[in-house]
């Protein structure tokens, strides 16, 4: 006498953890992107307190509502751990009345990404952290978000990590490794 199979045998034999027409098809066949979406940072150089530490003030936004003030010397990084504080030039520059005063600049790295600013002593500089609005093709139904420079996994192929390395408005630019071990790149256009 053959058992009939249980619901959860069916569902395991019916949508494996990677289906096979998964394997041989494009990444922008698996996923869609819909759109970029960012958030701002905001900070300024305020001050150098004594000849090792540096004052990075993190300025209100949208996404950081609160004001906080960090003390870095060269090689720490900021206790939100959003910014690793690089090296210090000192310059003189003249300001819009002709007088010359305190230009010096930092040389800060956004963790989030590892790209390079620079902020000059008392001018604000806005960082932007950009996302990506993808939906999987394989559960078209849902949509979600990805950090540029975070990882990301689709429904249906739960074993390969797909790294979002750029945001652009138009496309966005996404890094993996493939079954042979070979890493592929690839851009996908917004949809």
């Amino acid at each position: 006498m053959m058992r009939p199979l249980s619901l959860f045998a069916i569902v395991i034999f019916c949508f494996p953890p990677i289906p096979a027409f998964c394997q041989d098809i494009d990444l922008a066949e698996k996923v869609a992107f819909i759109d970029r979406k960012s958030q701002i940072y905001r900070a300024s150089f305020a001050a150098r307190p004594d000849a090792e530490r540096f004052q990075i003030q993190r300025l209100p936004s949208a996404k950081w509502p609160r004001r906080d003030n960090f003390y870095l010397a060269i090689g720490e990084t900021s206790a939100d751990k959003q910014i690793r504080l690089e090296s210090f030039v000192e310059k003189q520059a003249r300001n819009e009345n002709g007088e010359i005063g305190d230009a010096s600049e930092l040389e800060i790295t956004w963790l989030p990404t590892g790209k390079k600013h620079q902020l000059v002593r008392n001018v604000p500089v806005d960082i932007p952290t950009y996302y990506a609005e993808m939906k999987s093709q394989l559960d078209p139904g849902k949509s979600f978000y990805v950090k540029e420079g975070d990882t990301f996994v689709l429904p249906g192929d739960p074993n390969t990590k797909y790294r979002l390395t750029k945001v652009d408005e138009s496309s966005v630019t996404v890094s993996y490794t493939d079954a042979s071990g070979k890493e592929k790149i690839e851009a996908i256009q917004k949809k």
